[in-house]
């Protein structure tokens, strides 16, 4: 299976009820994420649908998942971040309101059926000083949290840094790792 990250812009819906569509491709198999038609863009759902396209002219479904959302779908990637050989799915999701956190969803497909990943907390201590503004990057199929961080009981909105955290999957399990930027 080839390693794929193939992104195509978000088709808007601008004055239309059609949902907000992203669309990847990754060898035969299509991938698209779309928000809920006539749902609020603070919140509501998203869908996920894998296609097979094996035969280059149609597309036969293959397996998909609603999940709730709060927030904007900003992004999604369809490539192999655990080293099994199959594309997981990550789609990065960022909150209504002046913070923007960001929350990404990591799907897999797991005895044939795609299936949402439990993914784990950072450390505490990695979150001190967080306020939101999250930023999410794939580069080599690893992933990428970037975020500002505030000297502590600051609102003025400065911050003091940035802390990235890594997303590694290792000994059968996801987990965090704070990235040393050189």
């Amino acid at each position: 299976m080839a390693l794929c990250l193939i992104c195509l812009p978000l088709v808007s819906a601008g004055a239309t009820n059609a949902p907000d569509r992203l669309e990847l491709r990754c060898g035969t198999q299509v991938l698209r994420v779309a928000t809920g038609q006539d749902e609020s863009a603070a919140s509501g759902s998203y869908d996920v649908r894998v296609y097979d396209a094996t035969n280059g002219t149609s597309l036969t479904f293959a397996d998909g998942l609603v999940l709730p959302r709060d927030g904007t779908v900003k992004k999604a990637w369809f490539c192999d971040l655990n080293g099994d050989g199959q594309p997981e799915i990550a789609v990065w999701i960022v909150s209504a309101g002046s913070d923007a956190h960001g929350q990404l969803d990591v799907l897999a497909t797991v005895d044939g059926l795609l299936q949402l990943v439990e993914m784990p907390e950072p450390a505490a201590s990695w979150l001190r000083g967080y306020q939101g503004h999250d930023t999410y990057r794939i580069e080599k199929d690893m992933v990428y949290r970037t975020f500002p961080i505030y000297k502590g009981g600051d609102t003025s909105g400065t911050p003091i840094g940035e802390r990235t955290l890594k997303l590694i999957y290792e000994k059968d399990r996801w987990m965090w790792r704070l990235h040393a930027v050189k």
